[in-house]
């Protein structure tokens, strides 16, 4: 990657990469589990074509020994312990 400003991106940024079929997200999202009411799989906005429908690490905590995730699977962001190393990371750059 070309120059040195590259991050895991925040939970809330993740989230608005999300796209539900049915537009709307729970009032108490982020604070809580979320996942898309109504959906087709994948649910990330179509500006991310080539994005695998799996979770994605986001780099806010959730506790001492879980961080959030988004999966673009469902539209689920939750939290998973920091040791799985199941998920993907996607980087961004301002």
């Amino acid at each position: 990657m070309v120059g040195k400003s590259w991050r895991v991106p925040t939970k809330n940024e993740l989230k608005l990469t999300i796209s539900c079929t049915n537009g709307t997200m729970p009032d108490d999202y982020p604070t809580s589990t979320y996942y898309c009411g109504t959906y087709t799989a994948p649910t990330i906005s179509n500006l991310f074509s080539n994005t695998l429908s799996s979770g994605y690490w986001s780099s806010s905590v959730y506790s001492a020994t879980d961080g959030w995730i988004s999966g673009f699977g469902n539209g689920a962001t939750l939290n998973n312990n920091k040791t799985d190393s199941s998920m993907y990371v996607r980087c961004v750059s301002p």
